[in-house]
């Protein structure tokens, strides 16, 4: 076994690999550009070394500064994680010609399927089914929409290197292909360094299924029963499940036994992942994933192993731990990525600091791989992913209902996330939902993105029981010396009454309440009457009950841009006004195009005085590996510009300003 290993990633899956290696005493190196110097991964390691500045391409996937870092630390080993460097066959090669060994299989191997055109060819000639599509050398705009329109609509254009869902379009008409297809080039040479594409016939929501498979150097092969992947948005997987629900024997004996076909025809070792589509019990491969997965966690659970202890050893040269009679599939397990993302537009990638977590404590089938910590700060260069939470148990419906009281026990402040959506889902789950596939989320966004409401009246009430308990009511006064100035409501000859004004979300609230005693509050309307009572549990939680038949656990953080006030897994920003004198958006009536998060400008589309109608694109961000176009509101005229290609800008920045026609008559 080796005495020093590198791990050339960052985030969750890097204190994951140094779990298992420094359980195996392993000495763990970690590698962090500027904005990782203070992070989780860099702490747990034991010693570790700086590749480079924020920007990805300069630090985690510079294979120059990452085996400068292997040379200097003397790593025998290099574990790339996944994504990032971890498919890229010239970093394999490096690794072995700096004297560490790769934790993969060889550049070979990951030459051939991380390319998936090449790989497609490839298994097409030994009888392996694949989606129709062209996977050719010609990249120019012309030859691919030529293919396009051979192929037939809808299609799907993809990194011929990579995965992960980045780079990824779905093409339903003609319209606009050439942008579609330079987007696609970008976020691919962004994410993977390599900016080749394929086009492939469509399939409208189909099973994702893919099966685990390991080699080693010895000619054994083995797999590891299957994990379902359909549940997914912007051809990102969000929920993983194993084994697979309803899926027939006859149809996973096919799969697995044309996965364990893939493994061997190229004599792979390590550990890998065959994906398919499945639709109709009929299935199609589409890649081999020559890395761990990010979903890798199921499969241990149901299989009661460690992968990253099964790679470790295949590449110091041992054989396969366990036969394949050894390994078996035992219960169910079902694993949700928390993200900094907002379900509500679209799954954005968010950002900011973290100022509050609280993840559920591992137990008995409950599993949490997490990457951050309080004092992080998420950023625009890198995958918006922050923790995985995974339960497991005997059965599926146990094991989703693991998950969501696990999701319902996950608390974090700061970065909006998708944690209500993923409670969502899981509820959606356990409701009979028996089989999801990919278009599932699609289809019910608007139930599985629904959320607690700054509107809902009760939950206004909660908010101001919350500010009269810490004492921050609108009318307090820092002085009380007699009763005219007490700030307990007081009114002569009449109820106590105090008035609350605050924002909620960014939403003015202005509500009076008559407080009954130290933990109970009364609302009292024209028609009807509410109350809201309630207790602190500890400095943090509370509970609250109000009239309406409305009982929460609530988290409230106190930080310097406001009152965090935490229910069914969002967090709600609370501030304190003077009044109602709030800032009021201006943007849709005149037409001002604003960053709807942090990143980089990499394309300006317009210029001064240009004419515009509504829909057009005018400026393209990067933000978390993925474009993200925004367009005019309105139709009119271009009259400012105050961004420019390269500038890295903040939520909320001002782009471009577009005044109406019907303004300039």
């Amino acid at each position: 076994m080796f005495d020093k290993l590198l791990v050339a990633n960052r985030g969750e899956i890097a204190c994951r690999i140094m779990r298992t290696a420094q359980r195996l005493g392993i000495s763990c190196t970690a590698i962090y550009s500027d904005s990782d110097q203070t992070s989780l991964h860099v702490a747990q390691a034991d010693e570790a070394f700086r590749v480079g500045p924020n920007a990805a391409t300069d630090s985690y996937l510079s294979t120059e500064h990452i085996i400068d870092a292997v040379r200097r630390s003397g790593a025998s080993a290099v574990h790339p994680g996944y994504g990032f460097l971890s498919e890229d066959p010239l970093f394999a090669a490096a690794c072995i010609e700096a004297g560490a060994i790769f934790i993969g299989p060889t550049p070979a191997q990951i030459e051939m399927m991380a390319n998936k055109a090449t790989a497609k060819k490839e298994m097409e000639s030994v009888g392996v089914p694949v989606v129709p599509g062209y996977h050719g050398p010609q990249q120019d705009n012309t030859t691919l929409i030529a293919q396009i329109i051979k192929i037939g609509f809808p299609v799907i254009v993809k990194p011929r290197a990579g995965g992960g869902g980045k780079g990824m379009r779905v093409a339903t008409t003609g319209d606009d292909l050439g942008n579609l297809l330079d987007t696609c080039r970008r976020e691919a040479l962004s994410a993977f360094n390599d900016a080749g594409l394929i086009v492939e016939r469509f399939l409208e929501n189909p099973r994702h299924i893919e099966v685990q498979v390991f080699g080693d150097t010895y000619g054994n092969t083995v797999h590891f029963y299957e994990r379902d992947c359909s549940l997914q948005r912007r051809h990102q997987k969000v929920i993983e499940e194993a084994p697979a629900r309803e899926l027939s024997s006859h149809l996973r004996e096919g799969l697995i036994a044309c996965a364990l076909t893939v493994t061997k025809t190229i004599g792979y070792h390590g550990a890998g992942t065959v994906e398919f589509l499945v639709k109709d019990e009929l299935f199609y491969f589409i890649e081999m994933n020559t890395r761990l997965q990010v979903e890798h966690p199921v499969t241990e659970l149901i299989t009661q192993t460690d992968l990253v202890e099964w790679q470790l050893r295949v590449a110091a040269g041992q054989p396969l731990p366990m036969t394949q009679e050894e390994i078996h599939c035992r219960g169910h397990a079902v694993q949700a990525r928390l993200y900094a993302e907002d379900p509500t537009r679209d799954f954005l990638p968010t950002g900011g600091e973290v100022f509050f977590a609280q993840f559920p404590e591992p137990c008995a089938g409950i599993r949490v791989d997490n990457g951050v910590k309080v004092g992080d700060v998420i950023g625009i260069d890198y995958d918006p992913m922050i923790a995985k939470i995974i339960a497991y148990d005997t059965d599926a419906t146990t094991a989703w209902s693991k998950l969501h009281t696990a999701l319902m026990q996950t608390w974090l402040a700061g970065p909006k996330t998708n944690l209500s959506f993923l409670s969502n889902l899981s509820d959606a789950a356990l409701s009979g939902t028996d089989v999801f596939d990919t278009g599932f989320i699609s289809r019910h966004h608007s139930k599985l993105t629904a959320g607690p409401d700054p509107d809902n009246p009760a939950i206004q009430r909660i908010a101001c029981w919350l500010l009269y308990t810490l004492g921050l009511r609108a009318a307090a006064t820092q002085t009380v010396d007699t009763a005219w100035q007490s700030n307990d409501g007081w009114r002569a000859n009449l109820p106590a009454k105090i008035h609350f004004r605050f924002l909620l979300d960014d939403q003015p609230i202005d509500l009076s309440a008559c407080p009954i005693d130290a933990n109970r509050l009364s609302f009292v309307g024209e028609q009807t009457t509410h109350s809201v009572e309630g207790q602190w549990l500890t400095a943090n939680r509370l509970k609250v009950n109000d009239s309406d038949d409305l009982s929460l656990d609530i988290i409230a953080i106190e930080h310097a841009t406001g009152h965090y006030l935490g229910m069914g897994g969002h967090f709600f920003r609370l501030v304190v006004t003077d009044g109602l004198t709030t800032q009021v958006d201006k943007a849709i009536r005149s037409g001002d195009v604003n960053a709807p998060m942090a990143g980089r400008v990499i394309d300006v589309r317009v210029t001064q005085g240009m004419e515009v109608e509504a829909g057009t694109i005018l400026v393209v961000i990067e933000a978390m590996k993925m474009e993200h176009h925004l367009a005019s509101p309105v139709t009119g005229h271009i009259t400012s510009i105050a961004t420019s290609i390269g500038q890295l800008v903040s939520e909320g920045h001002t782009l471009v300003k577009v005044t109406p026609l019907e303004s300039l008559d």
